[in-house]
């Protein structure tokens, strides 16, 4: 049997991850151009930023995923810094270009499926769910505010002006509030499932929903890929978070009752009952196939 790509992604993966390894040494002349403060500093910050992307490469499961998606891109962000603050020599860049490789892999939707599969308890099968674009720029943009709060706050830390000094200050003081609360708050993102268990199927989505929502599988009458349509009918229940793209839709012998998260002006949740549901994995071919075997 030929390995499954969620297995060669993460294989790949873990390869990259200790070619990152090298990092440090290959921009150590970059390094060496900066500031003795500098320098420690960003040689302490990227081989902490690996010491735990290596960690959650090494012990899959949903929390090391967020820490990765965390810790890669902030890795390649502080090489890239130090390139154009020192100026990019050749080790530098493949530093770079190793770092860009293993934060390209942690993102993708393979490596998410093996992640969360492997913190699966006994007979569950587990597919991610694409996050909404809405949340997705809301994640992103706080990431960047909370990188650059750390990484211009350290920098000015470090300088000899009292007033950069404060700024800093401040500035260090919002990226560790930002470490306190961030992972936990990322991590819903990473624990947004379709699971089949052994009773039926289950949508594990606490971003949309008050609570998970259970399908019993005698309720199940069909699992099939949804399209849209311009007609609009059929429509079925929507629980991918606004995607319009293709999904997979649910559809049910009788109603099930699904409640909504709360919101400003439902403050405690809405309930609806639903004949079909549609949700968006983030890989449609590999939910489908898992689910009708």
């Amino acid at each position: 049997m030929h390995p499954r790509i969620d297995v060669i992604i993460v294989r790949l993966l873990r390869a990259s991850v200790v070619g990152l390894g090298f990092a440090v040494p290959l921009a150590r002349d970059v390094l060496e151009r900066l500031g003795t403060g500098h320098r420690i500093l960003a040689s302490a910050v990227l081989w902490s930023l690996w010491a735990i992307v290596l960690l959650s490469v090494l012990v899959p499961a949903s929390p090391s995923l967020t820490a990765l998606r965390l810790a890669a891109p902030a890795h390649l962000a502080t090489l890239v810094l130090v390139s154009i603050a020192a100026g990019a020599n050749l080790g530098s860049i493949v530093a770079v270009a190793l770092s860009a490789i293993v934060a390209l892999l942690s993102a993708s939707g393979e490596t998410g499926a093996f992640f969360v599969q492997s913190s699966a308890y006994g007979d569950e099968k587990r597919f991610p769910l694409r996050c909404p674009r809405s949340f997705l720029v809301v994640m992103v943009l706080t990431w960047l505010i909370w990188f650059a709060s750390a990484a211009v706050g350290a920098i000015l830390l470090i300088g000899a002006a009292i007033t950069g000094t404060v700024i800093g200050a401040i500035l260090v003081a919002v990226a560790a509030f930002g470490c306190a609360v961030f992972p936990r708050r990322f991590h819903r993102y990473s624990k947004r499932w379709l699971v089949e268990v052994p009773a039926g199927l289950v949508v594990h989505d606490h971003v949309l929903l008050t609570e998970t929502s259970m399908f019993p599988r005698r309720a199940v009458v069909d699992i099939e890929v949804w399209k849209p349509s311009a007609s609009g009918n059929d429509e079925p229940f929507d629980l991918s978070g606004g995607f319009r793209s293709t999904g997979i839709v649910i559809r049910l012998k009788d109603p099930e009752t699904v409640i909504l998260a709360p919101t400003k002006d439902h403050p405690g949740g809405r309930a609806f009952h639903v004949n079909s549901a549609r949700v968006c994995p983030t890989r449609i071919a590999r939910a489908l196939t898992g689910l009708k075997k």
